[in-house]
């Protein structure tokens, strides 16, 4: 299976699994929303922009195809060498 490349996001307070729908205390009299940023595709980001019915119409599908928020196991980018002292 070929890497899925991201050309965008989009951010939603839909997509969270159960665990991660909850409610935070208002802020001035606001309410106040936990919002994902999902990862979309080049064809993710058409289909929302063109008759796909926006933000709703992607949610949908993203939710039926049980894609919730997204965490992607990555290698390190940063290696820290450990330097050993030389004894003088």
């Amino acid at each position: 299976m070929a890497a899925i490349r991201f050309k965008g996001f989009i951010l939603s307070s839909a997509l969270a699994c159960e665990s991660g729908q909850f409610t935070l205390p208002d802020r001035e009299g606001d309410n106040v929303n936990l919002l994902w940023a999902m990862p979309i595709t080049t064809a993710d980001r058409e289909f929302f922009s063109g008759r796909g019915g926006g933000r709703a119409g992607l949610n949908s599908r993203l939710l039926h195809d049980d894609v919730e928020q997204v965490f992607c196991p990555r290698p390190q980018v940063v290696h820290i060498e450990l330097q050993q002292k030389k004894p003088r």
